[in-house]
């Protein structure tokens, strides 16, 4: 027979237990500005080799250049063919202003802003937008692998998402950014989330905001991705 204290007590343990599973329920619903069924698609997209490139540092954009070696060894050398490496690139950090596109670039003088954020762009080039954005090659798949001025030589962003790449700028990331142009050093007078929310709309094509890009990458691990570091 059940005395009080046990009734009591297993009562409490019932709500106790109810109200976990209602805040979890909460905890799982999905918000923000997010596309979430798109993010999945695109890390389901089927590929024989599928390897995430995480980097919290634009360090010139080195996270391209370890793409494109990674791309052309499956096609090239391990004789594979186009289409079997999905390459994803993650940005995080002072990373994420790869992600942004010309008229933010423009518009809040990233190039100024990423010398003061000690990450410097220092690709020689006469582009007044995203110095990464622009294709450097015609982007012709028939071109020579050994053509330095070719599509297999060129690490823009525009040359690796026509070859499948994706990428995914973390939104954690991109409001440090909004901070650093709206308050740290004023290149707008713009309120950080109006600043944010442009950055939002500004996303290079073929780019997806993601919450935090840490939580990306295990994302990535999760679908099958292994993990390359390219923060330096």
């Amino acid at each position: 027979m059940a005395t009080r204290r046990t009734f009591l007590g297993t009562s409490a343990l019932a709500l106790g237990a109810a109200s976990t599973t209602a805040a979890l329920g909460a905890a799982t619903t999905p918000s923000g500005p997010y596309d979430f069924a798109a993010i999945a698609a695109r890390l389901a997209r089927p590929a024989p080799h599928r390897q995430v490139f995480g980097t919290s540092k634009l360090a010139n954009a080195n996270v391209l250049h370890y793409m494109l070696n990674a791309l052309n060894a499956y096609q090239f050398d391990y004789g594979e063919g186009p289409g079997s490496l999905h390459a994803a690139g993650v940005c995080y950090g002072s990373a994420v202003a790869l992600l942004v596109d010309d008229f933010a670039w423009q518009t809040y003088q990233l190039t100024s802003v990423q010398e003061k954020r000690a990450d410097p762009v220092k690709l020689k080039t006469t582009a007044t937008g995203n110095p990464y954005l622009a294709a450097t090659s015609a982007l012709d798949v028939r071109a020579n692998r050994d053509d330095s001025h070719g599509l297999y030589h060129d690490e823009s962003l525009t040359a690796l998402v026509q070859r499948g790449a994706s990428f995914f700028a973390c939104n954690n990331a991109l409001r440090g950014l909004a901070t650093d142009i709206a308050v740290t050093y004023g290149t707008a007078t713009a309120p950080v989330d109006v600043v944010l929310a442009d950055l939002r709309r500004h996303l290079v094509p073929g780019a997806l905001l993601v919450p935090a890009g840490d939580a990306a990458v295990n994302q990535a691990q999760e679908a099958r991705f292994t993990l390359f570091v390219a923060a330096v």
